[in-house]
């Protein structure tokens, strides 16, 4: 493989992916992870994350920069923003992996915050 080749997700390959989180209805309310305290804090700081946003980390300065982004969140929504829409086995949990791993990092680096999942709802579906 040509050595300036730029593999993604290498960040997360390793990392241990044992975490048990939370599945919450998605809320469009939550404000994103940096927005600063505001009056829906009242309960304490909310954020949410998308998962593609934590699945661009590249290196550590992005790592850093995202978990400044969730100090003193009280809670923290991560939205599952990129699932993949084909069904193959491996795909799924290949993903499912990679979000067990972004998962349990943040409860790692953020051990104050309650860490939850948010799937976007399915746009264009017949209830």
């Amino acid at each position: 493989m040509k050595s300036t080749y730029d593999l993604i997700g290498t960040f997360w390959d390793g990392r241990p992916a044992t975490v048990a989180a939370e599945m919450v209805p998605y809320d469009p309310l939550v404000p994103e992870a940096g927005t600063p305290y505001c009056l829906f804090d009242i309960d304490g700081k909310q954020r949410s994350i998308r998962l593609s946003a934590l699945f661009a980390v590249r290196n550590d300065a992005d790592w850093k920069r995202i978990k400044a982004s969730l100090t003193d969140c009280r809670w923290v929504a991560v939205i599952d923003d990129c699932r993949p829409r084909f069904q193959g086995e491996a795909v799924q949990r290949f993903h499912e992996r990679r979000l067990l791993q972004a998962l349990r990092l943040l409860q790692c680096e953020v051990p104050d915050a309650q860490i939850r999942v948010m799937k976007l709802p399915v746009m264009g579906r017949a209830a």
